[in-house]
């Protein structure tokens, strides 16, 4: 009998989806017509009466039951058209959504229904009884389900957004979207993750502090002040814009950033906020640098951060307060059950704002320990324990251990709060890197404020339990930092071309700092090493010799163990010392140059044409979008080990005669290579002559300075310095 109440479940829902795509495949044929011309307004919600392919779809939905989902879910209508009826909140849920994935007009498009307890799995793993288990409904392209993947690896990567049951009674089972007023942000929310953060949650207790006062706005006399820490504020990140950049000073009407920031922190009962406008002094060049220095503890002691995740300019205003959000929530009754979408998840636009593109706000989110960021559609609440937002309720209980210090799962990995990949503990070889290629993805208005942008999260990481210290953003990767080697090895940097709404930027050089250092590159920075990480233990030194300069326009230099001795040690802080930290100044060659003792070779280069590159693919497929047309550095002649040739990056702005149209001149010469060290491949770290580390050099005759041009591991195997040749040498490195 169950086996043919079963079947016959099967063959209704069957015979429902012929039915669906005839209706569908009716109005297909004008759908391309008609999408020109049908805007789909998303600015309100929508509920109204469903068209009559939708109706069925509804239909087909509540009179079958479906009590077991697939992990990949179950179609309910395949190929959904892209055209939308107006007045049917289904239909815009389905182009509103197709229009989010942003793909080929040829994509084709299902609406499948996915299981709550395969989506949100970590839910149900422990502490789970009695918990809801409500159906998913997403629009999904059809050719996602042909990879693998978990289903709450699509609902958390893939699907925009999804519709899901909404009660009116939330109970701690119960999953449910949540409505919210597209004017007024829901205060009852933050209210309550704040709460449960402070009494549950280690955030509260910041890990670093400063000495003496901080200033601080009191909002309620519009005058700043200086209090010591601890003390109760709301720190606000957001983006200046060019009209902010040219107002330093105080003026008479406040930006509403500040006027929204004030009407949350009147809320919360916060009495002072934390404004860099407002509180650091744009006058005192000197106080203003110890306050830069210090942002990385001032955002860290916070109460809460505030982030304007939408707005271009602090007179925007936050989404929400003072402007209504953009986002409406379809809803569509299910058979007497409201369903409601739950808009896009926020993680995505917070990820596509302005605010995000921009290098000084990195710093301030992840010294943060709890931030509040209001998106265009909804808010979303992060700290170092928990990720939450408006429209999906979910009991903190439920989502949490069993001692509610922190989540036991998320749809979502945490984007700024979690400091370190292993909250146990800071491991610095893997979480610089980190840092540093997250921040150099990210734009800055002036190239003179790469250091200070960031000098935050160097300053913290120096204060940490794990100890790493930085000689102009260059760390020193070794347990004796005093030692040449450790910034020989923190000189292994590369860089990669940066993205910047959505083309690629070319790297660039910024000559108000060194070549030696990232911060006077414009390029993602990352280190060699395993899995794009830095890994000290396959990084084999060699005897590097390292003197530095002591003073502008002088030719005396001292070793680098004296420097760190006398200038460089933990007593030191080299932020306000003019010769180990860049202060932002605008002046060229503004900088200590490097004497490096080193075994130097000689190399040449080969250009290889597009034309060329597609030759190669094809005839070996694994090609295929790793080599690019440009310059190469060929093995040494006569290499028997396999050998193979290494791309190269010139950059684009400043040696005007390192351009493609020079490609026979550049060939025709060798070119200076200063060998750092040796990262062999991880199964053969045995052959610890392989794969060597260099810095390619270019002397520049107009300035008579030779700085690096290019840095990178080649691919040379075993037996390369038998046949080639190798020079000890002394480069002085501007």
């Amino acid at each position: 009998m169950l086996r043919r109440s079963t079947r016959n479940r099967k063959r209704r829902l069957s015979s429902d989806h012929r039915v669906i795509q005839q209706k569908l495949k009716s109005r297909h044929s004008c759908s391309e017509q008609l999408s020109n011309h049908h805007h789909i307004n998303h600015m309100k919600q929508t509920g109204g009466p469903l068209c009559e392919e939708c109706e069925l779809v509804v239909s087909t939905i509540s009179n079958n039951s479906f009590p077991v989902v697939k992990e990949a879910g179950v179609t309910v209508c395949a190929n959904v058209p892209y055209i939308a009826t107006e007045c049917c909140s289904m239909c815009q849920f389905i182009h509103y959504n197709i229009q989010r994935y942003n793909l080929e007009k040829n994509t084709s498009f299902e609406l499948r229904l996915f299981s709550s307890r395969k989506s949100f799995s970590w839910l149900y793993r422990s502490r789970a009884k009695g918990l809801d288990t409500p159906i998913i409904l997403a629009v999904v392209p059809q050719y996602f389900f042909t990879r693998e993947g978990s289903a709450s690896d699509f609902i958390r990567n893939c699907v925009p957004e999804f519709l899901i049951s909404a009660y009116h009674d939330l109970s701690p089972f119960c999953i449910s979207g949540l409505s919210i007023d597209a004017m007024n942000v829901d205060f009852g929310f933050i209210h309550k993750s704040l709460s449960y953060c402070a009494a549950h949650h280690c955030c509260g207790r910041p890990a670093y502090s400063i000495q003496g006062c901080i200033t601080v706005y009191d909002y309620k006399n519009d005058c700043t002040v200086d209090v010591e820490l601890p003390c109760l504020y709301i720190a606000l990140s957001y983006v200046w814009g060019d009209s902010g950049r040219k107002e330093y000073g105080r003026y008479n009407r406040r930006p509403q950033v500040l006027e929204d920031l004030i009407a949350i922190a009147e809320q919360l009962k916060i009495p002072y906020v934390w404004v860099d406008k407002y509180c650091i002094d744009q006058t005192n060049p000197h106080k203003k640098q110890q306050q830069l220095n210090s942002m990385h503890a001032i955002y860290n002691n916070a109460y809460l951060t505030v982030v304007d995740g939408a707005g271009s300019d602090m007179h925007c205003g936050l989404s929400g307060i003072s402007r209504p959000r953009t986002g409406g929530q379809v809803r569509v009754q299910f058979g007497g059950q409201l369903w409601i979408s739950t808009l896009r998840n926020p993680q995505t636009s917070i990820q596509n704002s302005p605010w995000n593109s921009r290098g000084w706000t990195y710093q301030e989110a992840i010294a943060s320990p709890r931030l509040l960021i209001f998106t265009e559609e909804q808010v979303y609440f992060e700290c170092k324990a928990m990720r939450c937002w408006e429209t999906l309720y979910i009991s903190l209980d439920s989502h949490h251990c069993k001692n509610k210090s922190q989540f036991k799962g998320s749809l979502c990995e945490p984007l700024f709060c979690q400091e370190t990949r292993n909250p146990t503990k800071f491991e610095q070889w893997t979480d610089f890197p980190r840092y540093i290629k997250n921040y150099t993805c990210r734009t800055l208005t002036n190239s003179y404020d790469a250091l200070n942008a960031i000098t935050g999260v160097l300053g913290f990481l120096e204060k940490g339990g794990k100890k790493l210290f930085n000689f102009w953003g260059i760390p020193l990767f070794s347990f004796f930092p005093r030692h040449p080697s450790a910034l020989a090895s923190g000189m292994a940097w590369t860089l990669e071309n940066r993205k910047c709404e959505g083309s690629w930027r070319p790297i660039l050089r910024r000559r108000t700092f060194p070549s030696w250092s990232w911060t006077g590159w414009e390029g993602v920075v990352g280190w060699e090493g395993v899995a794009g990480s830095f890994d000290l233990g396959n990084f084999y030194y060699i005897g590097v010799s390292i003197r530095i300069q002591t003073e502008k326009d002088s030719e005396r230099s001292v070793p680098w163990e004296t420097f760190w001795e006398s200038e460089g040690g933990m007593e030191m802080d080299r932020r306000t010392n003019h010769w180990a930290s860049g202060l932002g100044l605008k002046e060229e060659y503004n900088y200590p140059w490097l004497e490096i003792t080193t075994e130097v070779i000689k190399v040449s280069l080969k250009y290889i044409p597009p034309c060329d590159i597609e030759k190669m693919t094809a005839e070996t497929p694994e090609l295929n979008g790793y080599l690019k047309a440009g310059f190469f550095i060929e093995p040494p002649n006569d290499d028997p080990s396999g050998s193979c040739i290494t791309p190269i990056a010139f950059p684009h702005d400043c040696y005007p005669e390192l351009s493609v149209e020079n490609a026979d001149a550049i060939c025709r010469q060798q070119w200076d290579c200063m060998l750092l060290g040796y990262i062999p491949e991880v199964k053969q770290r045995y052959s610890r002559s392989s794969f060597p580390f260099v810095i390619m050099l270019n002397h520049d005759r107009r300035r008579e300075v030779t700085e690096r041009v290019w840095a990178g591991r080649l691919f040379w195997r075993d037996g390369w310095k038998d046949i080639c040749d190798i020079e000890k040498r002394c480069v002085r490195l501007y």
